[in-house]
């Protein structure tokens, strides 16, 4: 996910802000490219997952080498655009985790014989 900036960004300062949006429609198009391939919503998760975790890790390398033009852009940075973007993450962790538990919760109802829900 290399992404070109374009020189009117790099002019005006913009650069990660500029590189967040293009980060946000690329994660945009994937998301929805997998959700439309997987039927599986366990699956799905595991998918945007990773996804998000690599965007991520490409997202912290660009900004340890990104000097900010100003402390306000900085605190922008990490107060608002960043928890956007980890938002979906944390959504899918927790779809995932539900989704690990209710298989869990049917493979210990199913060994222990029960057809009841408790």
């Amino acid at each position: 996910m290399e992404y070109k900036l374009n020189r009117l960004a790099l002019e005006k300062g913009k650069m990660v802000r500029f590189y967040t949006v293009k980060i946000k429609e690329n994660i945009n198009k994937q998301i929805q490219a997998i959700e439309l391939e997987e039927s599986n919503i366990f699956q799905k998760s595991i998918s945007i997952i990773t996804l998000l975790e690599t965007t991520f890790d490409k997202l912290k390398e660009f900004v340890s080498n990104y000097t900010f033009n100003s402390q306000l852009d900085e605190i922008t940075f990490f107060k608002e655009t960043k928890p956007q973007l980890f938002s979906i993450l944390i959504y899918h962790r927790k779809v995932y985790n539900l989704g690990d538990f209710y298989h869990t919760f049917l493979e210990i109802r199913e060994r222990k014989g029960s057809r009841t829900l408790f």
